[in-house]
């Protein structure tokens, strides 16, 4: 079986920024036995100066328009 789920990590400091991951992480499991976990980052939310912007790395134009709401 194969779970998805959107996580935002920590965020990275850079000079003025806050720079977020979003990521997906993806877990591989057969029956009952854990098998293997990835993640991809997927998409960043950055914040500089009050200001929040986003950018899209590898997502849909539909889900990416949900994680900014």
């Amino acid at each position: 079986m194969i779970k998805n789920k959107l996580y935002v990590l920590k965020p990275i400091t850079l000079e003025n920024r806050l720079i977020y991951p979003i990521v997906e992480l993806s877990v591989f499991t057969l029956e009952n036995l854990f098998f293997n976990i990835d993640f991809t980052v997927v998409a960043l939310k950055i914040r500089e100066n009050d200001e929040i912007y986003y950018k899209n790395i590898s997502m849909s134009k539909n889900d990416f328009k949900k994680i900014k709401n």
